[in-house]
């Protein structure tokens, strides 16, 4: 399961948001999910080609950042608004993250007519960065374990090393018992041809097992089992060590992690190690910028969003883009609250009765004080 996902508007000519994004972390498997959404001016271009008795396939193609590509198998849909599929999801596995830098990302819509030939009707564009791993590892020969795998190392290593621990006490424990039986009378009966009788022998063993005892017998059959599992124990409590110097070192490394990261509504949020928190929301809504400003502009009021719900303790800087139909618009705002955008307000030179405005939101703060 995924644990961020982003959403991209497609329309008919745009797609929103279109600047490059961060897709998480090099060498992660399908943590991250792209969610591509059609716009009524998209759905409404192909529903006239369906009614041409049209068909669409849809796939994705995705580009590492090493050069390398990678395509999904074309799959049929049918556009529309209820009913139908809206939605195209697609995450970014392994193949495609391992080589960090800058990944790639299309969504390609094709027309198949009745020669079951194919024709490109849309491509979506898709750009996003990957943090990178700490220099050094070896992507290609070995996966770098990612913080979470080896916090469970270190722990499955510690409860290894516990258990030969116990293993190392009940080997002493079971000398003491051995020692105890040996250290008494045994009396042997032999049969000697001429003569015959009994010796009495007495066994001790050295209770400290210690190489330089004096005693006669020592019992080396234990004393190599309890040094065996000794070792072990070592050998187990090095391997947690080194997984405890590794993941320091990584963290060192990377100076800041994530987490936690997930979705609320349209939002999708990060909250660092650091204290550091980041959303970002994409929209698109209908707008009529037809209210007068100053004499020589319009104006059309776009509602303040609420950031998710105690995700920020303090005011955050709060950075809003905006593409619309005409590209004869730009943004004013209100300052922002450590709980929503504030209103937003679209302008134009020249009155716009109905258009289609694509907004991209961006919110860096601090989801805790800086220790």
């Amino acid at each position: 399961m995924s644990v961020r996902k982003y959403y991209f508007i497609a329309g008919a000519e745009t797609i929103a948001p279109s600047m490059i994004t961060r897709g998480g972390v090099q060498g992660e498997h399908n943590a991250t999910e792209i969610i591509f959404k059609m716009d009524l001016s998209l759905i409404s271009a192909l529903n006239k080609l369906t009614a041409e008795g049209k068909t669409f396939h849809y796939r994705f193609d995705g580009y590492d950042g090493a050069g390398g590509k990678s395509s999904t198998e074309p799959k049929v849909f049918v556009p529309g608004e209820t009913g139908t599929e809206t939605e195209f999801s697609y995450s970014l596995e392994h193949q495609l993250t391992k080589y960090g830098g800058t990944v790639q990302i299309l969504f390609v819509i094709t027309l198949v007519d009745g020669e079951n030939t194919e024709v490109e009707l849309y491509s979506y564009s898709v750009k996003m960065t990957l943090k990178a791993l700490p220099s050094g590892k070896d992507t290609e020969k070995e996966e770098y374990e990612s913080i979470s795998t080896l916090a469970v190392t270190t722990k499955e290593n510690a409860e290894k090393a516990a258990q030969a621990s116990a293993s190392a006490i009940e080997a002493q424990g079971k000398t003491e018992d051995a020692r105890a039986a040996l250290e008494g009378y045994t009396e042997w009966v032999f049969d000697g041809g001429d003569a015959s009788g009994s010796v009495g022998i007495e066994l001790v063993v050295d209770k400290e097992m210690s190489d330089t005892s004096s005693n006669t017998v020592q019992n080396r059959v234990i004393k190599a089992y309890v040094d065996s599992k000794k070792e072990d124990t070592d050998n187990k409590l090095a391997e947690v060590n080194d997984e405890l110097k590794k993941f320091k070192e990584f963290k060192a490394d990377i100076a800041d992690y994530i987490v936690e990261s997930g979705t609320d509504g349209s939002w999708t949020y990060e909250k660092w190690a650091s204290g550091k928190a980041v959303c970002v929301g994409s929209y698109i809504t209908g707008l009529s910028i037809t209210k007068n400003w100053a004499e020589t502009h319009y104006y059309g009021d776009i509602p303040k969003r609420c950031f998710p719900e105690g995700l920020f303790i303090t005011k955050p800087n709060t950075r809003v883009t905006v593409e619309e139909d005409t590209g004869n618009t730009f943004i004013i705002k209100r300052v922002s609250t450590k709980d929503d955008t504030g209103e937003i307000y679209c302008v134009s030179p020249v009155s716009l009765p109905n258009t289609n405005v694509y907004l991209t939101i961006e919110a860096i703060g601090r989801w805790k004080v800086e220790e």
